[in-house]
């Protein structure tokens, strides 16, 4: 009992020490938050606009290879003008989910505000939604490292990124000329240029096709097929089943 009346004691003691050191304001006890560099904005190349249709749908529709029907409805777009945070630092680069999905506030160190194009369509009484981002290209600066300089970030190309489902990402880099060899992302998967491909009975011409290996043993979506002007024509899940626009 003397023991434990002794540390009570010695405790009661020592709180008086630690707040002198933190001094009379508790918001002594806390650092200031930081303040990041800002290096000024990134506009997506004139060109590249004409890769999402514009004006966008209302609605997209789609028949898959069994016959079924769906109906998605755009979602309104915000208020202002969408841009995103990107640390200038080569290698600190975040995931396109984070940057694109989820942006983070400004960083503590020097960073650019990329403007960044939404497209974003639910489906209408049923588990399907697509977002469309046109954004910058980040697949060249995975593998750099140092100060990105704002004439390096001028350079930098644009990209569309589709997200089906929350959950799934698809890329198509923005190009002047068809790329009619496999290109790799920053996604994971490749993209190329098909003079035409023909999914649940209808054939579509000039598209881009990004394809992704499926992991386990679920169904789960492959391929996803875009046409500049026209946005997504089509997608196939790792079980053959397609899915067209109509």
């Amino acid at each position: 009992m003397r023991a434990t009346t002794f540390s009570r004691r010695w405790l009661l003691a020592l709180v008086p020490c630690l707040a002198l050191r933190c001094g009379t304001n508790c918001d002594d006890c806390y650092e200031p938050p930081c303040a990041g560099q800002y290096l000024g904005g990134l506009s997506l190349r004139p060109g590249s606009l004409g890769w999402l249709p514009a004006p966008a749908p209302d609605s997209l529709r789609f028949i898959n290879s069994n016959g079924y029907r769906a109906v998605l409805d755009r979602v309104p777009p915000p208020a202002s003008p969408d841009s995103v945070t990107l640390p200038a630092f080569l290698g600190s680069y975040p995931s396109y989910e984070e940057s694109v999905l989820n942006p983070q506030a400004a960083p503590c160190e020097a960073y650019f505000r990329a403007r960044r194009v939404v497209q974003h369509y639910r489906g209408r009484g049923l588990n399907l939604d697509l977002r469309f981002n046109l954004f910058k290209d980040l697949t060249g600066t995975a593998s750099a490292h140092g100060l990105f300089s704002r004439a390096a970030a001028d350079t930098l190309p644009d990209m569309v990124v589709l997200v089906f489902n929350q959950q799934y990402t698809a890329g198509f880099p923005v190009a002047r000329a068809p790329y009619r060899q496999p290109r790799p992302t920053a996604l994971g998967g490749t993209a190329v240029f098909l003079d035409s491909v023909r999914l649940a009975g209808r054939t579509f011409f000039g598209v881009y096709q990004f394809s992704r290996v499926a992991t386990g043993a679920a169904v789960q979506p492959q391929r996803f097929f875009l046409r500049p002007g026209q946005g997504l024509v089509g997608f196939t899940y790792s079980n053959n089943e397609q899915w067209a626009r109509f």
